[in-house]
């Protein structure tokens, strides 16, 4: 992986937080929160070493890390100490999103960021990534919805069997372009024939 013109080399989880790399998981309740624990656990828990005053975490801090990103998100909780599991989808994708931001990534992977979440609670998540990115965030997003691929990004990779097919910019968005591209048999774009490696060229 390349970040900012450096070369990256990531053996494990802790590897990719320290290179400023934070995953929004496609199952949040398997995989991105503790269901038994708070709001404010679970929005501390990637930066657990920060808050600690010695061996202990500082609960003052923990809360009002809570209470800072609750504001910050529009959580809607009846206060940080609800369990993150008795939250609605929306809003338990917001804890998932607010203990990431907390490290202060340089790039945001979201895979399937609103799976299972209503539509308002859809359009709260589209702004708060619009507006990620406008803080100099990089977000890479990986959805199965098109319409929403097609309104978040700048630029698509469209990725057939694993393999990269082609690199839209937005002005060559269609949905039909793109799952020509992603289908099997289709064509390659003639700037990706050579291999995976001029994705990175075009990319940077």
């Amino acid at each position: 992986a390349i970040v900012e013109g450096q070369a990256l080399t990531i053996r494990s989880p802790a590897d990719a937080k320290r290179a400023g790399l934070a995953l929004v998981t496609e199952d949040r309740k398997r995989d991105g929160l503790v269901l038994d624990a708070g709001v404010d656990f679970n929005l501390a828990l990637p930066v657990m070493k920060r808050l600690a005053a010695t061996v202990f975490v500082s609960r003052k801090a923990e809360k009002d890390l809570a209470e800072r990103q609750i504001q910050s998100l529009g959580i809607r909780t009846r206060g940080p100490r609800q369990a993150a599991g008795t939250l609605s989808g929306g809003n338990q994708q917001k804890v998932v999103l607010g203990k990431w931001l907390e490290t202060h990534p340089r790039v945001l992977l979201l895979d399937e960021p609103t799976r299972g979440i209503d539509v308002g609670a859809k359009a709260e998540i589209y702004r708060l990534i619009e507006d990620l990115k406008q803080r100099g965030i990089a977000v890479v997003l990986a959805s199965s919805e098109l319409p929403e691929l097609m309104a978040l990004s700048d630029r698509i990779l469209v990725l057939r069997e694993g393999q990269p097919t082609a690199l839209l910019d937005k002005s060559e968005f269609s949905p039909d372009l793109i799952m020509d591209y992603a289908s099997p048999g289709s064509a390659v774009q003639e700037a990706l024939r050579t291999g995976p490696w001029n994705v990175s060229e075009k990319i940077a």
